[in-house]
């Protein structure tokens, strides 16, 4: 990949509002591939790599804290190791697919409820048909069916205006 000869990941985002509810989806694929990271405050996950050690993070629109942390970490290459370590560890447990999806695999696994609300209900209008209906095509299908199948749609039909 692009990342096989770098020495960290850099992410610098400005201070607003796509950058507080925002995904930095970049920052888990450094941590993936052990790359220590400098990012600027503002997105939660920045929040949790650096208290995970993996990220050195400085403050928005300071240029003076992001220099410093490229100089830090240039001059210390055991901690840069020891970052990207703590990293791909974190990815490997916490941020796996596995442990993400281990609360879909519970709830897939669950008898499916029998209750007045679901069993008679039949129409498209009425929520429990719908979750029933999606949780016994995700039981026969499977979460990316799911997802292209039934979720895309939805997204598309939406307007955002």
């Amino acid at each position: 990949t692009i990342f096989a000869n770098a020495d960290c990941g850099i992410n610098v985002d400005r201070h607003c509002a796509e950058t507080l509810i925002g995904a930095r989806n970049r920052l888990n694929e450094y941590a993936k591939l052990g790359l220590p990271m400098i990012s600027t405050a503002g997105a939660e996950i920045v929040d949790l790599l650096a208290e995970s050690g993996t990220l050195l993070r400085c403050p928005s629109g300071d240029a003076a804290a992001i220099a410093a942390a490229i100089v830090a970490l240039a001059n210390d290459r055991a901690r840069c190791a020891a970052m990207g370590a703590a990293g791909r560890a974190l990815m490997a447990g916490e941020f796996s697919a596995n442990k993400q999806l281990a609360c879909v695999r519970d709830w897939l696994r669950q008898k499916p409820r029998a209750d007045k609300r679901v069993r008679t209900a039949y129409n498209l209008d009425n929520k429990w048909w719908r979750i029933a209906a999606a949780k016994n095509y995700l039981r026969r299908h499977g979460l990316s069916d799911f997802i292209k199948k039934l979720i895309r749609p939805m997204i598309k039909r939406t307007s955002f205006k």
